[in-house]
Parts: structure tokens; sequence; C-alpha cells
């Protein structure tokens, strides 16, 4: 499968291949203002592109099958709102690494594929603050229940066939794996698509700060229909035993201390004749592709 981020889409709790299909847009987004999340940036391989967040001065977050694929990884991560730009910034990747969990078949995986890889700068980024992962229980309630809302933030295709361009989309939260691992956003024509693998989905506190919540890792085929995306929250012991990066809990000190576990179906504030019961229902007929419990 190509390494373009394909748009997270939601789709049936069991996936079905889906044929290629050239990169399609993130839909009902807009371009970002200019310099808005700086932490955002892209890796471009041959004619494929995906899509990554900075989570410290020297690391990458993004996804696996951006990284194990027949195109290679990226040899260097661009940042700007615009990376078709000529002269636009860029820094080599020194190091790259996906989960070891990591499942690419989805005709076998139904829930958290583990759709994760980091990259190693050869350099420190200095002057843009990382994204900071949901890690705290207080901060996950407010935020991740069904209903919820994420910003996504990706260089995929547009409307237009235009890629690598920075643009953003928000999406309501409308399902979560039964451990918490994954949740599917979006739908009804609101959506990441090819060429955003890898990107964040962020979500805003009360108070204003931003955590990022997910990573974007798979859809349905054509996009539009919502996606899928992997918590950071489940990795960061990985991560930080990869890259020795470390972005857990202080108060915890593990990583096993925030309950995903979703709220019960009364609890979730979701309507069957609401947008969100609309979305689930078309959800079911969907295939899925890639897009270019506790925490342990």
């Amino acid at each position: 499968m190509l390494p373009v981020g394909l748009l997270l889409v939601l789709a049936a709790p069991l996936p079905v291949a889906a044929p290629e299909r050239p990169p399609a847009p993130i839909l009902g987004g807009t371009v970002v203002d200019p310099g808005a999340w700086p932490e955002v940036v892209a890796m471009t391989y041959g004619p494929s592109i995906c899509t990554g967040t900075l989570v410290s001065d020297r690391v990458v977050l993004t996804a696996a099958h951006c990284i194990v694929s027949a195109a290679g990884w990226p040899k260097s991560v661009r940042f700007g709102d615009d990376v078709g730009v000529p002269g636009t910034r860029a820094i080599a990747v020194e190091r790259v690494g996906s989960h070891p969990d990591y499942c690419s078949d989805l005709m076998t995986c139904k829930w958290d594929v583990w759709d994760y890889g980091y990259l190693v700068l050869a350099e420190p980024v200095t002057d843009i603050a990382p994204a900071r992962p949901l890690r705290e229980q207080d901060e996950w309630d407010e935020t991740m229940a069904v209903g919820g809302v994420v910003t996504l933030v990706g260089y995929g295709l547009n409307e237009a066939g235009v890629t690598r361009i920075k643009r953003q989309v928000d999406a309501p939260i409308v399902r979560f794996s039964p451990t918490g691992f994954e949740f599917r956003a979006g739908g009804e024509g609101i959506d990441s698509c090819s060429g955003d693998s890898g990107g964040p989905a962020f979500v805003t506190l009360a108070s204003g700060e931003v955590r990022l919540a997910g990573v974007t890792s798979r859809g349905s085929d054509p996009c539009g229909k919502g996606g899928y995306y992997g918590i950071p929250a489940a990795v960061l012991c990985w991560l930080h035993d990869e890259t020795g990066v470390d972005l857990r809990e202080p108060s915890c000190g593990t990583c096993d201390c925030l309950d995903t576990t979703p709220a019960e179906p009364s609890r979730c504030g979701c309507r069957a004749d609401g947008p969100a019961g609309s979305w689930l229902a078309l959800l079911l007929l969907c295939g899925t592709r890639r897009r270019g419990a506790r925490v342990r």
C-alpha cells in the first residue's frame, strides 16, 4: 500500500480491503491561517506524502504505514504552510521506527492496529513548541467522548486535487474501540484523506490549551465517511524506550494510569436519529484503506 497519508475515514467494525486509488482531499476543511499548527510537518518521498507531528525537539510522531512501505521511509521532514514551495525548510531524518504490534492486514484487524511510527531528526528544532499528547485523566474525561470534536490537520489533497498545503477541519468523534485506544471521527463529507496519514487529531481544552489526541491511520474509500485515529497515550512507553523522549504523565511514572475505557452508550450523548447515528449506519457499509482497557 502506498505510504500516501490516507485520511482516516470512519469505517465498518470489520475493515474490508478496497482497490488502490489516487489520493483524495482532506474534505470539508480549509487552508490553515498563516503560521498555524507549526508543529505539524510533512514527509515527502517520490510521489507520496504523509503528515506527522513534532512531539519533542527531535522526534516526530506519525503512522507506521508511512514508514514500512515499498517506497522506503522519509529522508527528511518539511515545515511550513505549503511544502511544495521551493526552499521550504527541511530537516534530515536520522532514523525511524514503527510499533512492533502494527497490523497491516485490514482484512484481519478490526480495531487497535497500532499504526504508530516515529522519526528522529538529525538536529533539534528549537523555534517550534512540540505538541503535548493527551495523557491526563481529567483532560481525557473532558474531551474524549462520542460527540466531542477533534481538529484534523494535514497536507493531504484538497477538493481541487492540490496537495502539500496544510489544511484543517473540525470533526466529531463517532465511536471508540473497546479499549479506547482508537476512535473514529468525521463523516458526511468531513474527513481526512490521502496525504494526511500520520497527521494529528487535536482537542482543545476548556482552558484553551491544545492536546494531541490522535494519529491518523486509515479510512473509507472514497474519503468522506470518517476515519480511524490511534491515541498517542497508548504508545508513550514504547516511544520512550525507542527514542529516550519521555512524554508520560509525571505523576504516574508508568503507562497504565489512563483509563480509556469508553463510556456506556447511555452516557455518550449519541442519538440514533442525530448525525452520529446516521454516520454509524453508513459506516457499516464502508470499506477501509490506509491513509498515506488501559494505556500500556
